[in-house]
């Protein structure tokens, strides 16, 4: 448990081999305050309004050269200053949320004071479900820099500094591409889910007698379709049109 605690919540993992300690706090973005005390290290955060303060001590019994990793929630930086002094900060590549590195050396005993400025991280908006063959968009506010698309989820992929766009292509199922984007002073990747589906998904019930079942339009706009079910050599057809999303009523195909 206690390693749960220090290493997982309070991100606190020792190197005293290689004279490094590294600490990546990992607490929720509502928390204002956290602390923990060991027989090696004294650890307090605190927030207040714009204002992030690390007071670290490091008890090992050998000065350690701290790398510090923080989590960002702001666009900038105004001031960061480690012991008083101002510091310089770089970002660490990171996927979901950037974090930016600061590197703590000649004192057992630190004071990381971050102000942030600027607006909130913003997500990207996209739609998170498609099919093989389909125009699929993504829309964001902020910057995009770069795409990567390890699976090939898209072809005939655009970008430009605010969408991305191209066809949906693959097998069925969960699939995940990354987008690089820029919020003022931050950089970091957005990972971009999409569930790739069937074009209409047939809904029935396995116990009923009768020949009836539903069907649910799984692209993005609507569809006009011609249903053909064989009755002994003679042909059953009949037309639907679903909107995006939409589910039919309960269509009945007879049997006798």
């Amino acid at each position: 448990y206690s390693r749960t605690l220090i290493q997982g919540l309070f991100g606190i993992l020792p190197d005293a081999m290689n004279n490094r300690l590294v600490i990546r706090p990992g607490f929720p973005d509502g928390w204002d305050y956290a602390s923990v005390s060991t027989p090696d290290i004294d650890f307090d955060f605190k927030r207040n309004g714009l204002t992030d303060t690390y007071q670290v001590k490091n008890q090992f019994g050998k000065q350690l050269n701290i790398e510090f990793f923080v989590k960002v929630h702001r666009e900038n930086i105004k001031s960061l200053t480690v012991n008083g002094k101002n510091q310089k900060w770089v970002l660490s590549e990171n996927i979901g949320s950037p974090s930016i590195k600061i590197d703590c050396t000649g004192s057992e005993t630190f004071e990381v004071k971050i102000e942030w400025s600027g607006n909130e991280l913003k997500s990207i908006d996209y739609q998170n479900k498609g099919v093989n063959g389909e125009q699929w968009t993504l829309n964001s506010s902020i910057d995009i820099l770069k795409i990567y698309d390890p699976q090939s989820i898209l072809s005939n992929s655009k970008h430009k500094v605010n969408t991305l766009s191209g066809i949906l292509k693959g097998e069925t199922g969960h699939r995940t591409l990354f987008v690089q984007t820029k919020q003022g002073q931050m950089t970091w990747w957005q990972p971009v889910h999409i569930e790739i589906q069937e074009p209409f998904l047939v809904e029935y019930n396995a116990e009923s007698t009768k020949l009836e079942f539903s069907l649910k339009n799984n692209y993005q706009t609507s569809a006009n379709i011609k249903l053909y079910v064989n009755k002994d050599s003679e042909n059953y057809t009949q037309s639907v049109n679903l909107k995006s999303g939409e589910i039919s009523t309960l269509i009945s195909i007879p049997i006798d």
